[in-house]
């Protein structure tokens, strides 16, 4: 006589082990949506950690509760301009005004990047006299100011660059 035992069926792995880094579920509720024992799950768990640390990885319900409630106020935004009579003209102006921000954001991004590439430039000519290559892939400074013949330039003229002169 044969046993009976439920057939098995494949746990997709990776939807559950998204599920609970979410912080969202419990080991019972993973279970349970995934049709099976919890036993089951804390045995995966604990055999992929044993193997390595960064399996598994640990809540991000913060990153969720952000989320959250950035979809909440993005419905709500949706739902006030729905309301209004000008809605379409002012859904493009905040679309035109998102968009000129993260061009600014973008701006200040690169300005970092090379006032930090050229301050460190200036500390080289600073401390040795001279800067620690001028050019080529070793080069911290980014392309756009490679053109400038580094040797040349004094160190007064580098602050004035980045407006600390």
């Amino acid at each position: 006589m044969k046993s009976q035992t439920a057939p098995r069926h494949r746990i997709d792995w990776v939807r559950l082990q998204r599920d609970y880094a979410t912080g969202r579920f419990t080991d019972r509720e993973l279970a349970e949506k995934y049709d099976t024992a919890r036993s089951v799950v804390n045995r995966r768990r604990k055999a992929d950690r044993a193997k390595s640390a960064a399996a598994w990885p640990i809540d991000r319900s913060e990153d969720v509760r952000r989320a959250t409630a950035a979809l909440l106020m993005h419905e709500q935004v949706a739902r006030n301009v729905a309301t209004g009579a000008d809605s379409e003209s002012v859904l493009a102006a905040a679309t035109m005004a998102k968009d000129v921000i993260l061009r600014h954001r973008a701006a200040a991004r690169r300005g970092r990047e090379v006032t930090n590439a050229l301050l460190a430039e200036l500390a080289d000519v600073t401390e040795r006299g001279k800067p620690a290559c001028r050019s080529g892939p070793q080069s911290r400074l980014p392309a756009s100011v490679i053109g400038f013949d580094l040797a040349a330039i004094e160190v007064d003229q580098m602050l004035d660059f980045i407006g600390l002169g």
